[in-house]
């Protein structure tokens, strides 16, 4: 997880899959603290790397079955993706995921230069909108289902099924 903040992305994902090991880099050691006093970011058993998403790029040599881009900076009212992100930290992100793997991106302003970031990456590449937020999940990967098919198999996940019907799931390349 590139961009871990208070664990939420985390909570969820140990949630959906509880035996999956999890590295969350986060480079505010004052957010990784809140979280731990607060949001009990400790018993989530991730695997915490207090640096920067691009330092870690480019040293780590794992590969992961999912990769999760939840990174922006800037102030709440105009917060962006990082400048280098998605012309350097893509190809970065596509060496290090393992064939058949997964990457998701949270985004808001960036929808349609993030899915050209992805495109090389993998196919087909799915937006998962929710109803009523600006923030957009896009999601890519070479075994993903198409949409409705997506959809199908959330609806039959307890934990996602009352989600489904606020999400608007679009191919978008």
């Amino acid at each position: 997880m590139l961009g871990l903040g208070g664990g939420s992305v985390a909570c969820a994902l140990r949630a959906l899959a509880p035996e999956v090991e999890i590295v969350g880099i986060e480079r505010d050691e004052v957010v990784v603290d809140a979280a731990r006093r607060h949001l009990d970011l400790d018993s989530l058993g991730v695997e915490i790397l207090v640096l920067d998403a691009r330092d870690y790029l480019a040293r780590e040599r794992r590969r992961f079955d999912l990769i999760i881009e939840d990174l922006f900076v800037g102030p709440s009212r105009s917060v962006r993706k990082p400048e280098w992100l998605l012309d350097e930290a893509y190809p970065a992100i596509g060496a290090r995921l393992r064939p058949g793997g997964i990457v998701s991106a949270n985004t808001i302003h960036e929808m349609p230069a993030l899915v050209r970031a992805l495109r090389p990456l993998a196919r087909p590449i799915v937006s998962l909108d929710v109803r009523g937020y600006w923030n957009r999940v896009v999601v890519g990967g070479r075994d993903l289902p198409a949409p409705r098919a997506l959809r199908r198999i959330m609806e039959r996940h307890p934990s996602l099924a009352p989600l489904v019907g606020q999400l608007a799931l679009r191919r978008r390349g």
